[in-house]
């Protein structure tokens, strides 16, 4: 429940954070110099190697706060809000401005998933190493059971309208 960070042969540990609270979705800032992850229903940033903690926004009346994802090139992030993918610009003073799913949607986001029938709650969110493509992880339904499924969309042209699933698996893998 604590962040540390160490040399890829495990040496010198040093420790980020001390607050013992579980936290999700850590990632790198575009920079290198912080950490951001998710605990409870607040983003956090944390500096390496300093460890100076600084919250970014809490979403206190949202049910769900399921990823915070930076894109490669820093340009953008998706956040999961209620089950729904949101990829907004990456924008620290707006985010940070952002208290309900209606702030992040004012964002002027240019892919959005989970809003339209036949959209799954999504509960992830994962970027290709390239920025083009997104999957998230939502909940399905296969078989009268409920299983992840994974849609892979090329995002390379920012249109929520008409989103182009690449893929989705397992499926009838």
């Amino acid at each position: 429940n604590d962040i540390w960070v160490m040399r890829v042969d495990g040496s010198h540990p040093l420790q980020i954070t001390k607050d013992a609270a579980e936290k999700i979705n850590l990632n790198w800032s575009p920079d290198g110099q912080s950490l951001f992850y998710i605990s409870g229903k607040c983003i956090q940033s944390a500096s390496v190697p300093g460890g100076v903690l600084t919250p970014v926004a809490c979403f206190n009346a949202t049910r769900y706060l399921d990823a915070f994802e930076i894109s490669p090139d820093g340009e953008q992030v998706a956040i999961s809000l209620n089950r729904v993918v949101y990829v907004v610009p990456f924008d620290l003073t707006a985010i940070s401005d952002a208290r309900t799913w209606v702030h992040i949607q004012e964002m002027k986001g240019c892919f959005t998933y989970g809003l339209l029938p036949g959209q799954d709650p999504s509960k992830g969110v994962r970027w290709s190493s390239d920025g083009k493509m997104i999957a998230i992880n939502t909940v399905s339904v296969d078989s009268g059971r409920q299983v992840d499924l994974i849609r892979v969309f090329d995002i390379s042209t920012c249109n929520s309208a008409a989103p182009q699933m690449q893929d989705n698996f397992p499926a009838a893998r």
